[in-house]
């Protein structure tokens, strides 16, 4: 599904590269839950970036469902960021003037082919995945966090992503709610067979996920034996 082979991101700072990710490889296979742990600092943003297709590799091979991404045009990333990857993030990212059935719609949007009749059946079936089918009317500001970030998740979901990634998903929520979001994903794997990929610094959002790999100064490494 995803692979990325010897990956490496270098950005110039003034007159001195920086070598951020240095050799990078992972392979992602159709029903992985998989945490990529680091602290600040430590390349996972840079990493998360290459795989959502908001940036690209200076060198390396990255495919995506056998298409290899990494020389695509902008105009192609963008097309197939929008078909085949869903995204949650820490701060949600709802739009305050729509409900969430309008949030949860919004990448329907732009697809060419998808009607207004079917665009809502879509997103109310995303929202009642994840628990807010009665808050199909509701603000983000009439949502708690928790209700927030499903909300979020039901954006992402409502497009059949091939795969969702998440950054720090329960950074802005208190330990019970975000326990709450994890055990949601945890449901949405096992139940349904998403595809997840969660960036996070956090170790105990970490162990609820199925694999776990730890990046620091660059290097990817695949954590073999069981979270303590």
């Amino acid at each position: 599904m995803l692979r990325l082979s010897d990956v490496r991101k270098t950005y110039v700072v003034g007159p001195v590269p920086v070598e951020v990710l240095r050799g990078v490889d992972l392979e992602v296979e159709p029903g992985d839950f998989v945490a990529i742990m680091g602290a600040s600092g430590s390349g996972k943003s840079t990493l998360m970036n290459i795989i959502g297709l908001l940036d690209s590799p200076s060198s390396g091979s990255y495919s995506l469902d056998g298409r290899e991404v990494s020389a695509m045009t902008d105009k192609r990333r963008s097309a197939i960021r929008n078909a085949s990857i869903g995204f949650v993030f820490q701060a949600f990212n709802l739009l305050p003037r729509l409900t969430a059935l309008e949030n949860v719609r919004l990448p329907l949007t732009y697809r060419a082919g998808t009607g207004g009749t079917e665009m809502n059946r879509r997103a109310r079936e995303a929202l009642e995945r994840v628990g807010m089918g009665e808050r199909a009317g509701h603000r983000p500001t009439e949502l708690s966090g928790g209700q927030q970030q499903r909300v979020a998740i039901a954006r992402a979901l409502v497009g059949a992503p091939t795969i969702v990634l998440a950054d720090e998903p329960t950074g802005a929520l208190d330990p019970a709610t975000g326990s709450d979001i994890m055990e949601l994903f945890a449901e949405l794997n096992a139940e349904e067979g998403t595809t997840l990929i969660v960036i996070t610094h956090d170790p105990e959002v970490a162990r609820r996920c199925v694999r776990r790999t730890h990046i620091g100064d660059g290097v990817l490494h695949e954590e073999t034996a069981p979270a303590a």
